[in-house]
């Protein structure tokens, strides 16, 4: 990148680097996941769908992260950002491709914060009522976790994945040990094979595959919010790539074991019934190990959704940062408080939680809310990781081409694209029953809305649409950190 001549002096705005190492940069990519949350929420629609056949659409859905991540691995290399996909997508396929992604995914990152507190302060509401007998409502509890988080996040990014590490801990070995004693007892149903037969699905339809996918990648979305992290993480080119691969092997491992286990302590008279139970896991707690403890339960899932949230509202802070930087955004939102953190994305991101998660909490619940502004969240990311994959393939056979390998660099993006494609399809073909039906067609609107507005920005404000994707790390000592370029930059005519 060259750049020439700047008529500004202002310096440019830096997250705190070297805050956090590999470790923690597992931990808030699998805390996003929300690995006991996504099994108490987005398996329990999967299941209603594909019923014994989920483990076998669980197994496509993490053959698709593991080929999706392995994008978004190479491209955090090449370009480590806050931005991430708006970066990525910037830098390889253009500034207006750029804006539409950074649009499509603060819309996803931020919808995923009012429908993950929401659901906290359901399954918080259901642990204390569990353990104490107490009776606090919800959305009670939506208000405090808000400002749990947002003061997590304004702290820094060091708290807030210390809190996720804690968290994942503690989750993943309580759902763990629920399965292995599943496995370890004998279930009543099937096992082996059998529970990876696509034909074992619930109305032994294809529909069933393909819907219950939407919820199965849906439980894998977030697996590339590690690369939000770019700016603040030791070593950045090794240790996200690492972070992103390790969480999403971790997570998907999880999910294989735990939604095998699920189907196995189920009988095939019992499935019909199972597939409607809204708490899957307090059943299966009832039956292998005692109805006194299903608070432990409640706690497990309200933890991680809470772990979940933590993270999500982090990278949503981060991404509305980047783009607040490059002045796609408000400028004020790059600004950092006393801690380095960006203390008024927090505070946009906070009101925009409410405004959103509150009414829509109060009107249905937290876990409908959960469901329905979830859903949109998940059909925009799935866009968005087809999107990459494509950026993979362009980077490597453009500006990157002395390092292509046809398998990493052409063949594994092609097979995201198709694993993708798949639930994204399923989303409007065959319709779901409403509102699911229409929840697809709020993601699409968001996306044309995108398009009108890069249009008219282009025929308008060019000079806006030149400033995207060029804050990146960058190699060499005589570089500054990040190579942020001040939006009165002059950018030389071969960077446009």
């Amino acid at each position: 990148m060259s750049v020439v001549d700047s008529t500004s002096s202002e310096a440019p705005q830096q997250l705190a680097k070297d805050s956090i190492g590999l470790v923690r940069v597992i931990a808030f990519t699998a805390a996003f996941m929300g690995p006991a949350a996504s099994i108490a929420l987005g398996l329990v629609a999967a299941i209603s769908f594909a019923g014994f056949a989920t483990p076998f659409v669980v197994l496509l859905s993490f053959l698709g992260a593991l080929l999706a991540s392995n994008s978004v691995a190479q491209l955090a290399r090449k370009l480590p950002s806050a931005g991430s996909f708006y970066t990525y997508n910037s830098a390889i396929l253009g500034s207006k491709v750029g804006f539409v992604s950074g649009w499509m995914m603060v819309f996803a990152y931020i919808l995923w914060v009012p429908s993950g507190i929401g659901a906290v302060g359901t399954f918080s509401s259901e642990f204390f009522s569990s353990a104490f007998g107490w009776s606090i409502n919800e959305n009670i509890l939506l208000l405090i976790v808000l400002a749990i988080v947002a003061g997590l996040a304004f702290r820094g990014i060091a708290t807030s994945t210390a809190v996720d590490v804690i968290v994942l801990v503690i989750e993943i070995g309580v759902i763990v040990a629920l399965a292995a004693t599943i496995l370890f007892k004998g279930g009543p149903g099937p096992s082996g094979i059998h529970l990876f037969d696509p034909s074992n699905t619930l109305h032994g339809q294809f529909s069933d595959i393909t819907l219950g996918m939407v919820y199965t990648v849906v439980i894998f979305s977030g697996f590339e919010s590690g690369a939000v992290l770019g700016e603040e993480t030791k070593d950045p080119r090794r240790n996200v790539p690492r972070g992103i691969f390790g969480a999403v092997i971790l997570v998907g491992a999880f999910y294989l074991f735990v939604s095998y286990a699920e189907l196995h302590g189920v009988a095939p008279s019992q499935i019909e019934a199972f597939t409607t139970n809204p708490s899957q896991l307090g059943f299966l707690t009832e039956a292998f190990w005692s109805p006194s403890i299903l608070w432990l339960v409640d706690l497990v899932v309200a933890l991680s959704t809470l772990g979940f949230v933590i993270a999500a509202f982090n990278a949503a802070v981060r991404l509305a940062f980047a783009m607040g930087r490059e002045r796609m955004l408000p400028s004020k939102l790059a600004s950092l408080s006393r801690y380095g953190t960006p203390g008024y994305a927090v505070a946009a991101i906070t009101v925009i939680a409410l405004a959103i998660g509150l009414p829509v909490t109060i009107a249905e619940g937290g876990f409908l809310a959960f469901a329905y502004i979830g859903a949109v969240s998940g059909i925009s990311l799935i866009i968005l990781f087809i999107s990459v994959s494509v950026t993979m393939i362009v980077a490597f056979l453009t500006k990157y081409r002395g390092e292509f390998n046809p398998i990493k660099h052409l063949l594994f993006p092609l097979l995201a694209i198709v694993i993708f494609g798949i639930p994204l399809v399923g989303t409007f073909y065959p319709r779901p029953v409403p509102p699911y039906s229409w929840l697809p067609f709020v993601a699409l609107g968001w996306l044309i809305i995108g398009v009108i507005v890069t249009a008219w920005l282009a025929r308008n404000r060019s000079e806006v649409l030149a400033r995207i994707g060029k804050v990146f790390l960058v190699e060499g000592p005589e570089q500054p950190y990040p190579s942020a370029i001040p939006p009165e930059t002059v950018i030389a005519p071969e960077d446009r």
